[in-house]
């Protein structure tokens, strides 16, 4: 795949847009939903109409996006002339949901994803299976039309890197990975909120069962290897009734000899 010649498709359609259609896959997570708000903020900027959508509403941990209200969670559109469909991570037509009557009407279909068995389904398909995100896909497309993200879409646009990499931990963190996310924190991006939010606080019900799993962890081989049985906890018994906060800042430590 070219690249540039993708990005320039990109920029074309964009630019004929008038009414644009946004989605990512349902049951969405910090990159789907992450982008989704990203290029949504992005095509107002750049004077679009935008209808921004997902099937299903994040978990708690991802409440803590910027501009949320701005996503139809469950509700599509009715009277709206959309013209331009703007699927992000959405590998095949039925990912992101029913569209049918949508992919019918519309004139465009940009389908931007990062996931080797991405369908070529789209009038654009910028398809890129090396990129460890859809959200380092549309950094880059920010770059090409030469528009700094602002700090909120930096922050989403963040997320959808840091939880896609694991923290930057899987195999799929390259240079270009770290080159983005850099760049977001150049831009603005709330670190802070997005490391406190998604790795540092747990429910009241996650760290009572933590704690019940912890009870069965064992030492072998000198104390070099820790095995953790898998067991099926009684997990109403556990947190039923249970009065506490709704949330708690945690830290479980690595196990050191």
């Amino acid at each position: 795949m070219n690249r540039l010649t993708q990005f320039k498709k990109l920029k074309k359609a964009i630019k004929n847009g008038k009414y644009f259609f946004v989605a990512g896959h349902q049951n969405c997570d910090g990159d789907s939903l992450g982008c989704t708000l990203a290029v949504t903020s992005l095509l107002k900027r750049l004077g679009k109409k935008v209808y921004a959508y997902s099937k299903d509403r994040p978990g708690e941990d991802l409440l803590f996006l910027p501009n949320l209200d701005i996503v139809h969670f469950g509700e599509m559109p009715k009277n709206q002339k959309i013209d331009t469909m703007f699927l992000l991570e959405c590998s095949d037509k039925k990912r992101g949901g029913d569209f049918d009557e949508l992919f019918k009407s519309s004139k465009q279909i940009l389908n931007v994803d990062h996931h080797i068995t991405g369908e070529k389904y789209g009038t654009v398909n910028y398809i890129e299976p090396n990129a460890s995100s859809t959200a380092e896909i549309i950094v880059q497309l920010f770059e090409f039309l030469k528009v700094k993200p602002t700090p909120k879409e930096a922050t989403c646009l963040y997320t959808g890197l840091v939880t896609d990499t694991a923290r930057f931990l899987h195999s799929n963190t390259s240079a270009e990975a770290l080159r983005c996310s850099a760049y977001m924190l150049e831009c603005g991006a709330d670190i802070h909120t997005i490391n406190e939010v998604l790795y540092n606080t747990k429910s009241y019900k996650e760290v009572k069962l933590l704690g019940r799993a912890l009870e069965k962890l064992v030492l072998h081989h000198g104390k070099k290897t820790a095995v953790l049985m898998s067991v099926q906890l009684p997990i109403n018994s556990v947190v039923a009734g249970m009065p506490g906060p709704p949330v708690l800042n945690c830290s479980v430590p690595k196990l050191r000899r």
